[in-house]
C-alpha cells in the first residue's frame, strides 16, 4: 500500500514538472494616449501567443499605463491561461522587468527567460529555436540574428549577430559597442537570476545593452561559450513613438551611458568611451534629412544585409493581413 502511494505521489509530481512552463517571456509596457502604444501590444500579444513552442508562460508587467490598456490586458488574461498581468506604478522598464520575472517565476519553474518589447515581435518559432539552442548546448546565454522593420519608411532587412568563441570576446565587443541584437537575448533561469541578477532598475535607457554586457562578463568569469544562432527569433520595429530618441533630448540616455561605462571602465578608457558615445546622441538630434544618409552609411558598415527566407518573408507579409482589433475585439469593447 505503502509503495502504491509512493508510485502515485512520483506520477503526480512528475506530471507537475512536465505541466510547468519552459519559458518565460516577460513583456513592459507604458502605455498613454500620447504614445499610442496599446495597437503595438496586442500585435506583441498576438504573435506571442502564436509560437510553435506553446510551452511557455508569458508576463506582462503593466508600468503605470494611463489609458485603457490595463482594462483591456485584464480581460484577454481572464481568457487566455497562459497570460499573467501584474500592474504597478510607472518606475521604468528594468523595473518593470524584473517584476515581471519574479512574479512569474513564483507561478511556474521556467527553465529560460527572455523580454519582448512591447512594440516588439517574436517569430512564430521564435522560442522553439532559442529552446532548442540552449538546451543542447546546455547554454546560459543564447542570442540570434533580427529583422529590423522601419515602418517610418516601410523597409525592412535582416539584422546578422557576430558569433563569439568566448564570453570574454563578446564582452569587449560589447565595450566597443558593437551592435547586437538585443531583444534576441534569451537566459538560463538561474545564470538570469543569480548571476547576472536581473536588470539594474537605475538604468533607464539602454538598459539592454547594459544587462548584455553583465552577462558576457559572468559568462567571461565562468570561461564559458557563447551561443548564437543564425535565424531571426525577434522583429524589431523602429518607429515614431520609439522611446530612445525621448531619452536622448530628455538627457536621460547620456546619465545612462556614463553609469553603464562606469561599472566595466576606468580613466582613459572610462572618458575615451563616453567620447565616442556622444556620437550616437549627436546622431540622434540631427535633422531627419541629414539622418537618412547616417542611417544608410551605418547599415553598410555594421549589418552585411542579408535576403530574408521564404519563412521570415512570409511571416513580414502576414504582418499587416492580421486584424487585430477582431481578434482582441471582446477586450476592446
Amino acid at each position: 500500500m505503502q509503495e502504491l502511494l509512493k508510485r502515485k505521489v512520483f506520477k503526480l509530481k512528475s506530471e507537475f514538472f512536465l505541466m510547468q512552463p519552459q519559458t518565460l517571456v516577460v513583456t513592459p509596457v507604458y502605455c498613454t494616449r500620447e504614445n499610442q502604444r496599446l495597437p503595438l501590444l496586442l500585435q506583441n500579444l498576438y504573435w506571442v501567443r502564436q509560437q510553435t513552442d506553446r510551452n511557455f508562460r508569458h508576463v506582462i508587467v503593466d508600468d503605470g499605463s494611463t489609458d485603457e490598456t490595463p482594462k483591456v490586458l485584464d480581460k484577454i488574461a481572464a481568457r487566455n491561461d497562459n497570460l499573467i498581468v501584474v500592474h504597478q506604478s510607472n518606475k521604468g522598464s528594468s523595473a518593470a522587468i524584473n517584476t515581471g520575472v519574479e512574479q512569474g517565476l513564483r507561478q511556474c519553474n521556467a527553465q529560460y527567460i527572455t523580454i519582448i518589447h512591447s512594440d516588439d515581435l517574436l517569430t512564430p518559432r521564435s522560442l522553439e529555436m532559442r529552446v532548442s539552442a540552449a538546451s543542447k548546448k546546455g547554454a546560459k546565454f543564447v542570442y540570434t540574428d533580427m529583422i529590423l522593420l522601419n515602418e517610418r519608411v516601410g523597409n525592412f532587412f535582416q539584422v546578422p549577430a557576430p558569433s563569439f568563441e568566448t564570453g570574454a570576446l563578446l564582452y569587449s565587443y560589447l565595450l566597443r559597442q558593437g551592435p547586437l541584437p538585443y531583444p534576441t537575448m534569451f537566459w538560463e533561469r538561474d545564470f538570469f537570476t543569480n548571476e547576472v541578477q536581473g536588470y539594474d532598475p537605475a538604468i533607464t535607457s539602454a538598459e539592454d545593452w547594459d544587462i548584455a554586457l553583465r552577462s558576457a562578463h559572468n559568462l567571461e568569469s565562468r570561461q564559458e561559450k557563447t551561443t548564437h544562432l543564425s535565424r531571426n527569433s525577434v522583429v524589431n520595429r523602429q518607429h515614431d513613438h520609439n522611446l530612445w530618441v525621448q531619452n536622448v533630448w530628455s538627457g536621460v540616455r547620456w546619465r545612462c551611458y556614463k553609469q553603464i561605462f562606469a561599472k566595466h571602465l576606468k580613466g582613459w578608457a572610462y572618458r575615451n568611451s563616453l567620447a565616442k558615445s556622444s556620437i550616437e546622441v549627436l546622431r540622434a538630434v540631427l535633422p531627419e534629412p541629414l539622418k537618412v544618409p547616417l542611417r544608410a552609411i551605418k547599415r553598410s558598415i555594421f549589418h552585411h544585409q542579408e535576403t530574408l527566407n521564404a519563412e521570415d518573408t512570409a511571416y513580414i507579409r502576414s504582418l499587416s493581413q492580421v486584424n487585430y482589433q477582431d481578434f482582441f475585439s471582446y477586450a476592446l469593447k
